[in-house]
């Protein structure tokens, strides 16, 4: 089964509800939920025999992030945690990872307003849902959208990204404490403007697998 988080707009007063669709093994039928209290969902990661969900709440403004962990097949949540951004601050989820333990990892950007730039938060929260840690990271070199978290069988986490306008990916190490434990800069063979991480996997031994697009030709894209 595939799952997709989104959104539906109410197109009168601006206002938005969560989504959750859980798409058939072969792609051919699909269901979809409403998901209460949560004004849009961001990203679903498939984690321990759950589907888990980061979001961010509803009202005006969106001061929370919302990470519920979901039934597989009614999608229900069965467990709901919040995490709640600066005062002031919207915060947009950018990153979702679970290790095998049911520990929840997330990094979310804020921002005033839509206008004004605000802090990057790295945050754990705890596998009985109860109890957050969360890291200021603003003053790494980090990238303005793209993101990915992935998380070892030894509960290191990694954070990848690709600061703006720049032709190089970084790669951030974290133990389970959120205390950063190492870095590393990664620069395609191929320069051209600006590019992004697309993806990352870890293998058993802690290796890291970054996948890269680059612009080429003036706009053209290469995975590398």
């Amino acid at each position: 089964r595939l799952y997709t988080g989104g959104l539906v707009q109410n197109e009168d007063n601006g206002s938005s509800t969560g989504t959750l669709t859980m798409f058939s093994a072969d792609l051919q039928s699909s269901a979809t939920i409403m998901a209460p209290q949560v004004g849009r969902i961001n990203y679903a990661v498939f984690a321990n025999s759950y589907i888990y969900t980061v979001g961010t709440s509803t009202g005006q403004p969106d001061k929370n992030v919302l990470i519920h962990k979901r039934n597989l097949i009614t999608m229900d949540a069965v467990s709901t945690a919040t995490i709640p951004a600066p005062m002031a601050m919207y915060p947009d989820p950018r990153a979702l990872a679970v290790d095998g333990s049911g520990n929840v990892y997330t990094v979310f950007s804020t921002n005033l307003n839509g206008d004004v730039q605000g802090p990057t938060f790295l945050a754990k929260l705890n596998s009985d849902f109860a109890s957050h840690t969360k890291k200021d990271i603003t003053g790494l070199n980090l990238p303005k959208w793209g993101y990915h978290l992935m998380v070892s069988a030894a509960g290191n986490l990694y954070l990848l990204g690709s600061p703006e306008n720049q032709d190089y990916a970084v790669i951030y190490k974290f133990d389970a404490n959120l205390v950063q434990t190492a870095s590393a800069t990664y620069s395609p063979i191929i320069k051209h403007f600006s590019g992004g991480v697309a993806n990352g996997a870890l293998d058993a031994a802690g290796n890291v697998f970054v996948t890269w697009e680059t612009p080429i030709n003036g706009g053209d894209y290469v995975v590398l």
